[in-house]
């Protein structure tokens, strides 16, 4: 995918991957091959959604959103996908992904390096945690979309720790 706009989608990437892009939109293409679900007829979480990109890619698709975040979505979340005009398919929730409150309700759960974040201090358990939360709320048959880096390496972390703000 381009850097710029992926053309059959509308989209600029960096809006729907936010940073690293490059590397990260990859994902994007797997899901679209391997997984199984009609995306233009699901309802999907995002979880740790910040400023809501992977909920804009869902609902570009066609599904209904969940866009999510242990303490909301950003702000920005809102105004981008106004901007791509598919706010009325998206509702905002907290929703903290080791404690998720569904059962057997999305089709689609996804993710953009969550459980790293989760998992701060070697926190394993919480890890855990999050992954079983997130089975409960799928339904039979439904799928995890997912990109991660778990850890990041060492000067990755350092830069983390001094550079972002989240």
């Amino acid at each position: 995918m381009s850097e710029e706009m992926c053309v059959s989608s509308k989209f600029r990437t960096a809006d729907v991957i936010g940073w690293d892009v490059r590397n990260w939109s990859a994902a994007l293409g797997f899901w679209e091959r391997e997984g199984e679900s009609d995306l233009s007829n699901c309802l999907a979480l995002e979880l740790g959604a910040k400023d809501g990109g992977l909920s804009l890619w869902m609902a570009l698709k066609g599904a209904r959103v969940v866009c999510s975040d242990v303490n909301g979505p950003a702000e920005g979340a809102r105004s981008l996908h106004e901007r791509y005009g598919v706010s009325r398919s998206i509702e905002y929730r907290r929703v903290d992904a080791a404690d998720i409150p569904y059962e057997d309700h999305f089709d689609v759960v996804l993710f953009k390096s969550v459980l790293g974040g989760i998992g701060n201090s070697d926190d394993r358990s919480a890890q855990a945690r999050a992954i079983r939360e997130i089975w409960k709320c799928l339904k039979p048959g439904g799928e995890l979309f997912f990109a991660e880096n778990l850890a990041a390496s060492p000067l990755h972390r350092f830069f983390r720790r001094r550079v972002v703000r989240w």
